[in-house]
């Protein structure tokens, strides 16, 4: 199943006051069961302004353009605003796990859900603006670009200069990340079906340190089996009726040199389990 989670649209016209939105759904164009629908949970209308416009000031001081980070590293944001801070976000473009569900490794990492940003960078409320990256399972690359979203009291959002040319890189480990292919376009399950797509690592498995498995789904709670080369990972993750991010450690026995297969099934008469596009993505540490 394909689910943006993040889809954007032009609004062509607001009103000072109430604004009505209507959401409107048409026939399924695949996979047909004349039962066409889509959930939404919520929706958040952004208002551009001319720079012009009054607004917070700040920029990102560290770290500076074209530095190597490592694990950890402290991302400082320099901030001022007359209304005051009520919080900076810092969002990251880089190579990872597929947030947005677009089939695009590499962009600005981030989810919205209820008005609040997940997966990215980090979040500080209280000065020194000092964010530290949790990014232990972020693969290994070159030409990371981070920015700062800041919020004033009135709910005016600054977004300060990017920051370009990071490398991150490690001292004493490594990380690489191997996705799927082989992808089924309807990948879901349920009444004891038994599906699967396949993740290559052409790397000396014998060598890695540890690994896991990342992989969005819906309705996951409705699931037996997360398996992979015949290895049971998991019974079920996620929600009900609910999309949700997860992963699980992977044993290192499970892991092989080559094309690995990964698995899902379930016995429920009740909405399928699905994995969502583009499918899960492999994560191992190697020693450096």
């Amino acid at each position: 199943a394909v689910i943006r989670l993040d889809p954007a649209a032009d609004v062509p016209q607001l009103n000072q006051g109430a604004n009505k939105v209507v959401f409107t759904c048409s026939p399924q164009t695949c996979y047909d069961f004349n039962w066409s629908f889509y959930w939404i949970y919520s929706f958040t209308i952004r208002v551009y302004y001319k720079p012009s416009l009054p607004h917070p000031q700040g920029k990102i001081t560290a770290p500076l353009p074209g530095s190597v980070i490592g694990d950890r590293p402290l991302i400082t944001v320099a901030a001022s605003a007359k209304a005051g801070i009520k919080q900076i976000e810092v969002i990251g473009w880089y190579t990872d796990f597929d947030w947005d569900g677009n089939g695009v490794f590499p962009g600005w990492q981030y989810q919205t859900r209820y008005g609040t940003l997940y997966h990215h960078v980090g979040t500080s409320t209280c000065a020194p603006y000092d964010i530290a990256w949790n990014n232990g399972w972020i693969p290994d690359q070159s030409d990371i670009k981070l920015v700062a979203r800041i919020t004033d009291g009135t709910g005016l959002t600054y977004l300060t200069p990017v920051v370009e040319g990071l490398k991150l890189e490690r001292a004493s480990r490594s990380v690489k990340m191997y996705p799927a292919f082989d992808v089924p376009e309807k990948f879901g399950v349920r009444v004891g079906d038994l599906m699967s797509c396949k993740i290559d690592i052409p790397d000396d498995i014998s060598k890695a340190k540890k690994a896991r498995l990342f992989v969005s789904t819906w309705s996951a709670a409705h699931a037996d089996y997360f398996g992979l080369n015949g290895k049971l990972l998991a019974e079920r993750l996620g929600a009900v009726h609910d999309y949700s991010y997860d992963n699980v450690e992977i044993p290192l026995n499970a892991l092989k040199t080559g094309t690995n297969i990964f698995y899902i099934q379930a016995a429920t008469n009740h909405h399928a389990l699905e994995v969502n596009w583009p499918g899960p993505v492999i994560m191992v540490e190697f020693p450096r």
